[in-house]
């Protein structure tokens, strides 16, 4: 068999392997003892699948329970085993694994999947919307950081809304632009209206990730 033959035979084999894995996702999904349920949060859990009940790992004094969950940070939306403690002032995830079971990953995850639980946790992670409130103050020369605090949902669109039109009425439509990420993939939102308010804007500063990172390693690569 000849070089280009062997190569045929072998891009053969992977399109039916990924047609057969689209297939078994497509029926695991589909079937009613098994619905999918895309929830709010880190991640979205399989319900009716079974899941070990509470138990107590030797070197733990709480006890704890395995979730099966889904990544949802890129569009691969991997499958996840957590493992959950019950512990007194809320439940902790203590272990993040791939869920083998899984009919696309199949038991594989990146960094980020196994990072959830950090990034969930970050003291830091913003919870609600925030605004920069100048101090005002100055020691000397210097001048005091500005002030983050919190606000709400309806005061941030409103400040959103504000500082669009103002761009856009002082500058032209084209000193407003939009960017496109890997979160437009999960909010409904986006996904229904999301497209047809950027047209309104009519500008021509339009970007992505695809624009941000993938286009340009093509360049390069060409």
């Amino acid at each position: 068999m000849g070089n280009r033959q062997r190569l045929s035979a072998q891009r053969r084999r992977r399109r039916i392997g990924n047609v057969t894995a689209v297939a078994g996702a497509s029926r695991a999904l589909l079937r009613p003892e098994r619905p999918y349920d895309v929830s709010a949060g880190v991640a979205c859990e399989y319900r009716g699948m079974e899941t070990q009940g509470a138990s107590a790992h030797p070197d733990s004094v709480h006890p704890e329970r395995k979730v099966l969950a889904a990544c949802n940070l890129c569009e691969a939306i991997c499958g996840l085993e957590l493992t959950i403690e019950e512990r007194p002032d809320g439940p902790k995830v203590t272990s993040i694994r791939g869920n083998e079971s899984d009919p696309l990953s199949r038991g594989h995850i990146c960094p980020k999947g196994v990072a959830l639980a950090d990034v969930y946790e970050d003291p830091d992670r913003l919870k609600r919307p925030v605004k920069r409130v100048p101090t005002g103050s100055t020691t000397g020369a210097a001048r005091s950081p500005d002030a983050w605090v919190e606000i709400s949902w309806d005061e941030a669109l409103d400040l959103a809304a504000d500082g669009i039109a103002k761009a856009i009425n002082e500058h032209g439509r084209d000193a407003l632009g939009f960017y496109l990420g890997n979160p437009n993939a999960h909010s409904l939102g986006a996904q229904t209206h999301g497209v047809t308010m950027l047209k309104t804007f009519r500008t021509r500063n339009k970007f992505s990730a695809s624009s941000v990172d993938q286009i340009p390693h093509q360049f390069v690569a060409w």
